[in-house]
C-alpha cells in the first residue's frame, strides 16, 4: 500500500473516530436531560355529572314579606325548620366540555305552620311559604393540574320567596293575604379543587353578586370534602352558608342560610 493511502486511511480513520465519539457524547448528554413534559390537550369529550345533597340548614335574618307588616327577626335552627317542612329537594348537575364548565344548582323548600288562638270563636292562622333558590352558570378551568384545578365561574341566580297567610274563624276565611317576589342576581366567583389521594378530594366554591342590580349584596361560599368510591360515584360532606339582602316596597328578605350537608355524586 502506498504512503499516500495510508495517510488517507488514516484520516478517515480520525474522522469515523470523532464522529463516533460525539455521537456517544450527546447519547449520554441527552440520558441525563429529563423528558420534557409536554401538557395534554384538553379532551372534547362531554363529562357529565349529577348530585343529590341535603342541607341541614339554619336560617338567621330579617324577612318582611307581608308588606305593610313590619320585617320581623327571624333565628331558627335546622330543628325547627324540620318542624315544619313539608319538601325540601336539592340537586346540582354539570357538564364539562374541555376547559369549558355548565353548572346548575337547584334548592326548594316549603313550610307551613297552623296556630290555633283562645276566642270567642274556633280561630286559626294558617302559613305557607315557599322558597326556590335556582343558579345556572358557566365556568372555564384555567389550571388542570393532576393535583388540584382552578375554575372561574360567571352565574346568574334566580330567588322566588312566596308566602301565603289565612286566618280562619270557625269554617271561613276572615283574611288572607299573599306575595310572591322575584329577582334575579349576577353572580361571579370561583372554585378550587385539591386530589389528597386517588380517594380523597377537597373542593372549596364562593361567588358574590347582586351588586345593587337586584340584591345590595348576595353570595354563597361553600367547602367540601369528598371520597371516591369509583371512578363514577363520589360521596361528599361540607359546609354552606349563603346570603342574600334584598328588599322591595316594603318587602325585605335580608337572611343568611348556613349548615352542613351530605350528599352523593354519580359522574357518567
Amino acid at each position: 500500500m502506498s504512503i499516500k493511502a495510508k495517510k488517507i486511511i488514516s484520516t478517515l480513520s480520525l474522522v469515523a473516530a470523532s464522529l463516533l465519539m460525539g455521537s456517544d457524547r450527546a447519547s449520554a448528554s441527552d440520558l441525563a436531560k429529563p423528558p420534557e413534559v409536554v401538557a395534554a390537550p384538553a379532551g372534547t369529550a362531554w363529562e357529565f355529572s349529577i348530585t343529590g345533597y341535603g342541607w341541614l340548614a339554619g336560617l338567621d335574618g330579617d324577612v318582611g314579606t307581608l308588606p305593610p307588616l313590619k320585617p320581623v327577626h327571624v333565628d331558627a335552627t335546622f330543628r325547627d325548620i324540620l318542624k315544619n317542612l313539608d319538601v325540601g329537594l336539592m340537586g346540582a348537575a354539570e357538564a364539562r366540555y374541555g376547559n369549558f364548565l355548565f353548572i346548575g344548582d337547584a334548592i326548594y323548600v316549603k313550610l307551613s305552620a297552623s296556630e290555633k288562638f283562645k276566642t270567642r270563636f274556633s280561630a286559626r292562622a294558617n302559613l305557607d311559604t315557599t322558597n326556590f333558590v335556582g343558579t345556572a352558570a358557566v365556568g372555564y378551568r384555567i389550571v388542570a393540574d393532576p393535583t388540584y384545578t382552578v375554575d372561574v365561574i360567571a352565574a346568574v341566580r334566580d330567588y322566588d320567596v312566596s308566602t301565603d297567610v289565612a286566618l280562619h274563624l270557625g269554617k271561613r276565611i276572615a283574611i288572607r293575604k299573599s306575595t310572591d317576589e322575584n329577582w334575579l342576581d349576577p353572580m361571579v366567583g370561583g372554585r378550587v379543587g385539591f386530589n389528597l389521594s386517588d380517594r380523597w378530594f377537597l373542593a372549596g366554591t364562593a361567588l358574590v353578586g347582586g351588586f345593587g342590580m337586584s340584591s345590595d349584596f348576595s353570595w354563597d361560599v361553600i367547602g367540601t370534602i369528598g371520597y371516591r368510591f369509583t371512578e363514577n360515584v363520589q360521596a361528599l360532606a361540607g359546609y354552606r352558608a349563603l346570603g342574600v339582602d334584598y328588599h322591595n316596597d316594603g318587602f325585605k328578605y335580608d337572611i343568611v342560610q348556613h349548615g352542613p350537608f351530605v350528599g352523593f355524586r354519580y359522574k357518567f
